[in-house]
C-alpha cells in the first residue's frame, strides 16, 4: 500500500513491505499458521504492525513492534481471534496512535 498523507498529521500509516521483510510463522517451514495482510508502520518506522489472517482458523489478528536500541523489533500489543480484518484495522491503528 503506498503511503498516504497521513504522516503529516502524525498518524500512522499503511506500508508495502517486500516478501524479504515480512514475518511469517510457519509450520515445519512449509505450512503458514498466518498470512499477513496489511502493514502499518510510524513515520520513522520504529513501531510497525501487521495484520493477518490464521490459516487455522480462519479469523484474523494483529502484532504490534517497537524497534529497541540496537534495532530488533520486539512484541509490544497484540490480539488474536478477531471476527472480521475490518475490526483488526480499527484495532490495530488505534493501539499504534495510543502508543505513539
Amino acid at each position: 500500500m503506498k503511503p498516504t498523507g497521513c504522516w503529516s498529521e502524525g498518524k500512522c500509516c499503511a506500508v508495502s513491505l517486500s516478501h524479504e521483510n515480512r514475518v511469517v510463522n510457519t509450520v515445519n517451514n512449509k505450512y503458514p499458521i498466518a498470512v499477513e495482510k496489511e502493514w502499518f508502520a510510524n513515520k520513522n518506522r520504529t513501531i510497525i504492525g501487521a495484520i493477518a489472517l490464521d490459516s487455522i482458523d480462519e479469523d484474523w489478528a494483529y502484532v504490534i513492534l517497537e524497534k529497541d536500541k540496537e534495532g530488533i523489533f520486539h512484541w509490544i500489543d497484540g490480539d488474536v481471534s478477531l471476527k472480521t480484518r475490518e475490526i483488526a484495522r480499527e484495532q490495530i491503528l488505534k493501539k499504534m496512535e495510543e502508543i505513539g
